[in-house]
């Protein structure tokens, strides 16, 4: 099993640097600096904005779209992999991607948007007969209300509207 990964990853490292391969020819015949892997992301963008509408198969024919999403993606991935990732260093923040997404919401005692005490209010607010977490708002309330929803649980529909991400 280890083999045959390390085979897909060998091919796929090969493919990628064939895709890096067709850029920097075409920086040659363009007689630009082949050295795309030290562009700043500007240069980089203008460059390929040209290379994905100036390529052309050998014979001069236009690759098919799938061709040049192929490319795409192993020039990508060429460009991501080491040694040619940018450093961790080297961006704005020092932290990596999964610490600043951890889904902890720590408690702000005191704050209004404290999420400890939102969630200590809902569920006071919820209608005692009814042991769902999620139930129909009432019409209409008074936030002094004891009871802001109706013996009702929330139907599947309408739980998706309120918990969909953007």
């Amino acid at each position: 099993m280890q083999k045959r990964l390390n085979v897909n990853a060998e091919n796929t490292s090969k493919a990628n640097r064939k895709c890096a391969n067709i850029l920097r020819d075409y920086l040659q015949e363009k007689e630009q600096d082949d050295d795309f892997e030290k562009f700043d992301c500007v240069r980089l963008n203008e460059t390929l904005c040209h290379f994905y509408v100036d390529l052309r198969k050998g014979d001069g024919e236009r690759y098919k779209a799938s061709s040049l999403e192929s490319i795409r993606h192993g020039i990508n991935r060429y460009l991501k992999a080491p040694p040619h990732s940018k450093d961790e260093l080297t961006k704005n923040h020092r932290e990596s991607d999964k610490e600043l997404v951890s889904g902890v919401m720590p408690e702000s005692p005191g704050s209004v948007y404290c999420p400890v005490a939102s969630y200590e209010n809902y569920i006071r607010r919820l209608h005692p007969s009814n042991d769902r977490l999620w139930q129909k708002p009432l019409d209409s309330f008074s936030t002094e209300a004891d009871v802001w929803y109706c013996n009702m649980p929330l139907g599947e529909k309408t739980k998706y509207i309120y918990v969909r991400t953007q």
